[in-house]
């Protein structure tokens, strides 16, 4: 049986279980909703109400989300691309292992008298691994602070662990993060791994028995021309707020080209009718963003957690994800799965070990893009991740569509020792068709893996 047929015949049985017990309660399991203290009207509310699968996000709709997975688990010489390893998950509350991607990303609730929402789940296996997913609609607060809500019971051990990051990046590179080769061009991000209010997480060596205590914001970053800077904050009210798994906080943030609020509750204790103990909880100032409008990552990030003496496997529970302002058209995203390779342990090859998600640029290797649609579109470009070897003063890649003229990129960011790359590519709109097209990647200059390949259409 599958690991999704498995997956899915646990979950199956576990609902029946919770119906059959909630048979007598006339109660229904409640909506959540994108929940704005202002009262703004959302330009764009996700509740994850539905399973949308479909893509590379798993149960996330892929009109909506684009989902990046990134491994420190990528040892080229060794065969290791990208390698994901399987992860113990807690779907709502029925334990499962051995999940791996894309059920690593999944929505449940309604079944066990909660709303559905989405969870994302990661076994770090000893090293630096995320999961991101960013929102296809653009966010825009040219002239105004605009404002970013989400849900996510927001637990952590610390840095050398597991948190939520949120970003606001210029453009829609995949997987941005702090590093110096995945670093977007242009973002701010907040990290919410601690900062000084980690208190009372057990040292538990399941993913079912860590997180409960308190929690806060480590530190907020902002980049400019790919150079990455704290920024000086002061604390709120009460910087501090208590976390419990699968019990979300309430975050909202608010920002604007020169300030940023971070706004966050106590855990909730009713499963979302009531945010305990809103309050800013930090301002940061001192800073002039480079663009006024943006794309929102939400991601759970992981750095070898068992040296905290915690599990390397976490699940994460998302809520209600939404930001105001005007309603801009989403792009239109043509995602190429992942490799989902199984990787034999180097070199013995006798033991099973993860799953290789990237692909290998052995000469030039062809990627199918179905139901490509051009209709109002003025421009395109390809988003992934690429991997190198050797030092080169810059990554580039070649590229062609349906068999037309091949194209170079090369990365303007120059070093010695890249490993890992976030590119955004260009593409001219005469080499696409509408429906099927053909996209062939070949590597040059030490580039011999590539994943979490997105073909952008912006209308």
């Amino acid at each position: 049986m599958s690991l999704r047929a498995r997956l899915a015949a646990a979950l199956a049985l576990a609902a029946v279980v919770v119906a059959g017990a909630a048979a007598g309660d006339a109660a229904t399991p409640m909506q959540d909703r994108c929940f704005f203290a202002r009262n703004a009207v959302p330009a764009f509310c996700d509740t994850f109400d539905e399973p949308m699968p479909g893509g590379r996000g798993g149960d996330l709709d892929p009109a909506k989300w684009s989902v990046t997975r990134v491994s420190g688990a990528t040892n080229l010489g060794q065969g290791m691309f990208n390698e994901f390893f399987p992860t113990t998950v807690q779907y709502c509350t029925t334990v499962v292992p051995g999940v791996v991607p894309p059920n690593d990303s999944f929505v449940c609730g309604r079944g066990f008298g909660e709303a559905n929402h989405w969870m994302t789940a990661v076994n770090d296996a000893g090293g630096v691994v995320w999961i991101s997913a960013r929102i296809l609609q653009p966010f825009d607060f040219a002239n105004r602070t605009g404002t970013i809500v989400f849900d996510v019971d927001a637990k952590t051990a610390g840095s050398h662990s597991w948190w939520p990051e949120l970003w606001i990046t210029d453009d829609p590179r995949p997987g941005a993060h702090e590093g110096a080769t995945t670093t977007p061009r242009n973002a701010i991000a907040i990290n919410f791994a601690g900062g000084g209010c980690v208190h009372g997480t057990p040292a538990g060596r399941t993913p079912t028995d860590t997180g409960a205590g308190t929690a806060g914001i480590e530190r907020v970053l902002v980049v400019r021309g790919y150079r990455t800077s704290n920024v000086a904050v002061q604390a709120g009210e009460a910087p501090c707020y208590r976390v419990r798994p699968d019990h979300q906080n309430h975050f909202e943030v608010r920002l604007s080209r020169t300030r940023l609020e971070v706004w966050a509750s106590d855990a909730t204790t009713t499963h979302g009718l009531s945010f305990p103990h809103l309050r800013r909880v930090l301002v940061a100032t001192g800073f002039r963003l480079p663009f006024t409008r943006g794309y929102v990552h939400l991601q759970q990030s992981h750095y070898n957690a068992a040296k905290a003496g915690v599990s390397g496997m976490q699940t994460y529970h998302w809520h209600g994800v939404g930001f105001d302002g005007p309603s801009l058209a989403a792009q239109r995203a043509y995602q190429v799965p992942d490799a989902h390779d199984k990787r034999f342990v180097w070199p013995s090859k006798t033991k099973f070990d993860g799953y290789n998600l990237g692909y290998r640029l052995d000469g030039a290797h062809p990627f199918r893009l179905a139901g490509v649609d051009l209709t109002g579109a003025r421009s395109a470009a390809l988003t992934l991740t690429a991997w190198t070897e050797g030092s080169s003063p810059h990554v580039t890649l070649r590229y062609r569509l349906n068999g037309r003229a091949w194209r170079t990129f090369s990365d303007p960011r120059a070093s010695p020792s890249f490993t890992t790359a976030s590119l955004v590519v260009p593409v001219s709109l005469a080499d696409l068709r509408a429906g099927a097209n053909v996209l062939e990647l070949r590597g040059a200059k030490g580039v011999v893996a590539v994943a979490n390949i997105d073909l952008l259409v912006d209308a």
